[in-house]
């Protein structure tokens, strides 16, 4: 009779399955508690699927960012070590992020969690160093290794055949690889001896991506809760939340309303498979792909957290939008064709106030100016002694025949004889303007400079290139152009300003003004001689941004005008250039500069004079060489009647 000892060598012991292996074994790091799904329970079925060889061969998930993500496919590790040690392969978007996740959380996580012994070794001198020299290879048992690599290099993704197959951040992952094609089909090729498992995550971003593309292939199962009226299962959306005093969902069921702690308090599980027809491989197994989106995320956001970076989102623009979409919500984001602020909204925060009673914070008035085939348009702006506060002065249009100098006359004279007054009693004239001279009469603008010393020519850059050339600054140099008045050629200074810096700073402080309450650092008029009108805004905000391969930049939406806000752009770059030079005029320093040699020179010579008239016997001499002196050292003609050596010098 065979006895119970010899039985027992033939007895099966069904492992673990991912889930509770974590549970059973792990302590969290820091707290060195034991783990629990608990913060994180929309884990707990894609991790217990995981180690489901028998029905299932994908997991996919699409989540936000910092939700838990990585401790999953450290459980996962963690089975596959204590149980079927196999070849493993994870891949993430680059390989130094691969070589810093094996750094900083692999390594530590394998040796004192898995307590995989063959890692560490003693040398003689007791300390404990690698023994791979490799750091993303580790010996997991037998003929098994777990290797980590990028996901833009095709001998990490071919390498060797593996088992188990882990793609993070697939979104992030490179289109193409040169000469090898898809990345993620040459990691998939590598299973196909085996019947393992292979585990796709990332935060979406756009809906044409790959971790939106394989969701769709699985079941396509959604996190959500379960009515308590209706009995019902259905989604907690961030759209469908109605904000107000206490933010509510309604049940789309049965109308039940339910707030963020109501909510917790929910059953929450997954909805049933949306996809009747799945991705299954050749052994019948099933693609399982689960979504989880932040408001039911309790432990790491809150609806009103969710709120207040979707209001910060707002006021920076699209970019910031699709970001909060994305790694906030965990939603893919789907890009509107053209998305501009209403301008009609912008009325609403008109303030009262003329050139007369300007407000007492202005303490400097500054313009910027474009100048198009038919007509000269400027904005005069007044800004705060900080530099934080502008409020609109006024937007100008001078229409015109431009090949006559009748426009650019009254343009230049509204310049000199422009006046406002503050509450304080203070008047303030223009001190710089800023004029395009990129496209238009550009020779023409550069005349202008020779005739009143307050303007200045700006040629700005329409493109923004990413990386180290990426403008950073309204001003971004100031280099010298020729110019011709008749047959004399002087030197003009030309200021190169980065205009898509500029129309970011609009587009932000559009936002601003339009969706925080509290913003008051820009103002405009009601009053109709300032034309801030409908039009006005609907100039603000005719630009839409572009993003492109090489960089980004604004195009101007089909039909509309855009010279307000080029106005307000070259207006801002007067700005930051009044206070690079600390508030100092080139011109006028130049001219002083020039007022003082010439006088210095008369003092010169009035002193050879009276050291030499006692030795000069000759009356008729004596009378003479005062009247040539005087009439060489006489005093220097006004800034304005001497353009050429002003502005030869100036800057």
């Amino acid at each position: 009779m065979t006895s119970e000892s010899s039985l027992q060598c033939f007895s099966y012991k069904r492992p673990l399955d991912a889930a509770k292996l974590a549970c059973a074994q792990r302590l969290m790091p820091f707290t060195h508690k034991p783990f629990s799904f608990e913060p994180s329970p929309y884990f707990e079925e894609p991790t217990r699927l995981s180690s489901d060889l028998a029905g299932t061969c994908r997991i996919i998930i699409k989540t936000p960012a910092q939700c838990g993500k990585s401790t999953m496919l450290e459980n996962f590790i963690a089975w596959v070590c204590n149980f079927d040690p196999a070849p493993t392969l994870m891949i993430m978007d680059t390989l130094k992020n691969a070589q810093n996740y094996s750094k900083t959380r692999l390594k530590p996580f394998l040796r004192d969690t898995v307590h995989l012994s063959a890692f560490m070794e003693r040398t003689p001198d007791n300390r404990s160093e690698d023994k791979i020299k490799e750091v993303c290879s580790f010996s997991i048992g037998p003929n098994s290794n777990l290797m980590l690599g990028g996901s833009s290099s095709a001998s990490d993704l071919c390498s060797r055949p593996v088992k188990y197959l882990i793609c993070d951040e697939l979104d992030r992952w490179v289109e193409l690889i040169s000469g090898e094609g898809d990345p993620l089909l040459l990691a998939l090729k590598r299973m196909m001896r085996f019947r393992g498992m292979a585990i796709f995550t990332s935060t979406p971003t756009m809906p044409d991506k790959r971790i939106t593309q394989h969701f769709l292939l699985g079941t396509c199962e959604t996190w959500g809760v379960i009515c308590d009226a209706c009995k019902t299962w259905f989604s907690v959306e961030y759209d469908k939340i109605q904000w107000g005093d206490i933010p509510l969902i309604a049940c789309p069921h049965c109308g039940t309303c339910y707030n963020e702690s109501e909510v917790k308090l929910l059953n929450h599980c997954y909805s049933p498979p949306r996809n009747n027809a799945p991705f299954k491989d050749k052994f019948g197994r099933t693609a399982r792909s689960f979504e989880v989106t932040a408001p039911l995320c309790h432990s790491f956001y809150t609806w009103d957290d969710l709120k207040r970076e979707e209001k910060q989102a707002l006021q920076l623009g699209d970019t910031a939008i699709q970001t909060f979409r994305n790694v906030t919500l965990g939603e893919a984001y789907v890009p509107p064709e053209i998305k501009r602020l209403d301008p009609m909204q912008f009325t609403a925060f008109l303030k009262d106030y003329t050139l007369q009673n300007v407000p007492s914070w202005v303490e400097k008035v500054f313009g910027g100016g474009d100048t198009q085939d038919g007509m000269l348009v400027c904005e005069v702006v007044g800004v705060s002694a900080d530099g934080m506060r502008v409020a609109g002065l006024g937007f100008y249009t001078f229409p015109g025949d431009m090949q006559t100098p009748t426009p650019w006359q009254r343009y230049i004279q509204f310049i000199k004889s422009f006046r406002c007054t503050t509450e304080d009693h203070r008047e303030l004239q223009i001190i710089f303007l800023f004029q395009d001279s990129g496209g238009h009469y550009t020779n023409t603008v550069y005349n202008l400079m020779l005739i009143e010393p307050r303007i200045r020519a700006v040629k700005g850059r329409s493109f923004a290139v990413d990386g180290d050339k990426e403008e950073r600054a309204l001003i971004e140099r100031v280099a010298y152009r020729k110019s011709h008045v008749g047959p004399t050629e002087c030197r003009v200074p030309l200021v190169h300003i980065g205009t898509v810096f500029g129309k970011d700073i609009v587009s932000v402080k559009m936002r601003q003004r339009l969706y925080d309450e509290k913003f008051t650092a820009w103002e405009w008029s009601k009053d109709i001689s300032m034309s801030y009108n409908e039009e006005y805004f609907a100039q603000l905000n005719s630009n839409y941004y572009v993003k492109t391969k090489f960089g980004h930049r604004y195009e101007l939406a089909v039909g509309e005008h855009d010279e307000a806000l080029d106005c307000r752009v070259y207006a801002l770059a007067a700005i930051e250039y009044y206070r690079q030079w600390h508030g100092k005029n080139p011109a006028i320093q130049a001219a002083q500069e020039i007022k003082k040699e010439e006088e210095e020179v008369v003092g010169v010579v009035q002193k050879e004079l009276k050291f030499e008239l006692p030795h000069d016997p000759e009356p008729d001499i004596q009378d003479k060489e005062p009247q040539r002196v005087v009439r060489h050292a006489a005093p220097p003609v006004a800034p304005v009647h001497r353009p050429k050596i002003k502005f030869r010098n100036a800057m």
